[in-house]
């Protein structure tokens, strides 16, 4: 059984239009937008969309892979999303490998103080947890409440996670806007 709710099947005569509206849309800031269609939920059009988006020039393959979110409002809690951060909450390693090979700052935040980082571990993506972290990130960077990716692995008890950031020395006397530490 799938867990899509609704998608559209795109034939494949008009995939290509498709595909240049989606980059269009993203070039235009709607990542958010982008990145929470269900298609992406489809690991062959994921596929087809990689395809597509290494024919584009590296510069542009590069703008987008670091292009913020520019339509939600500061208040909203997706401000300021990237694609980095959405594929690692969705759990799309595909997508992740192809923003790391376009050089994407691994560090970037939400408005909210989210990372991809944070993302992959509060969702148990262990996988893609160690890409990232083979990318030196700030293992201590904190989201608005000042949680870590370290208190959310600990708390969902991904202990594979919480293993690997050990390695990394994080600062586990950090604490939450609670004072809970990890």
């Amino acid at each position: 059984k799938s867990n899509i709710d609704f998608i559209i099947e795109i034939p494949d005569d008009y995939l290509v239009s498709y595909l240049e509206r989606f980059i269009r849309d993203w070039s235009a800031g709607k990542v958010r937008v982008i990145f929470m269609n269900n298609n992406l939920k489809v690991a062959a059009f994921r596929q087809k969309l990689l395809q597509h988006l290494k024919q584009l020039d590296k510069t542009q393959q590069v703008t987008l892979a670091n292009t913020k979110d520019k339509v939600l409002p500061k208040e909203h809690h997706g401000s300021g999303s990237t694609p980095l951060i959405l594929t690692c909450y969705d759990g799309f390693i595909d997508m992740v490998q192809w923003l790391l090979h376009n050089d994407v700052d691994v560090d970037q935040c939400r408005d909210d103080g989210v990372t991809g980082l944070y993302m992959a571990s509060q969702e148990g993506y262990t996988d893609i947890v160690k890409l990232l972290l083979e990318r030196n990130p700030n293992v201590d960077l904190c989201n608005k409440d000042g949680c870590s990716p370290l208190s959310w692995a600990s708390q969902e008890g991904y202990t594979e996670i919480v293993k690997l950031l050990l390695e990394r020395n994080p600062n586990v006397d950090l604490c939450d806007k609670n004072g809970c530490s990890p």
